[in-house]
């Protein structure tokens, strides 16, 4: 191979991931107009935001050498967690509802 396709390879190697992010962006900002909105922008930032944090942490783990790989599983189970708790509190939020509705209806064609 010669010296300049080496360098290509190398730059690509190295810069690979980027220069498809680039072209990524670039043509999905002349396809849609609504893809460098401050709208996206932000929903793109709150979607990933928890994937920053877990990397800080991970960060934090890993120089203080205490290497943990089960952070996956904590956060599927505290995922887990919520979901059954906010089952929990909509089903309680839902029999509340239809007693009360039901009880004033019942109020409402006794007469009273």
């Amino acid at each position: 191979m010669t010296t300049t396709t080496q360098n290509i390879g190398q730059i690509l190697q190295r810069y690979g991931i980027f220069i498809a992010l680039a072209v990524m962006c670039l043509t999905l900002a002349v396809i849609s107009e609504n893809f460098l909105s401050t709208r996206n922008i932000l929903n793109v930032l709150r979607q990933t935001s928890i994937n920053g944090i877990l990397a800080i942490g991970m960060t934090f783990v890993i120089l203080t050498r205490g290497i943990d790989l089960s952070v996956g599983s904590v956060v599927a189970f505290a995922g887990l967690v919520v979901i059954g708790a906010m089952a929990m509190i909509m089903y309680e939020l839902f029999s509340y509802i239809e007693k009360h509705t039901t009880a004033w209806a019942h109020r409402g064609t006794q007469g009273e």
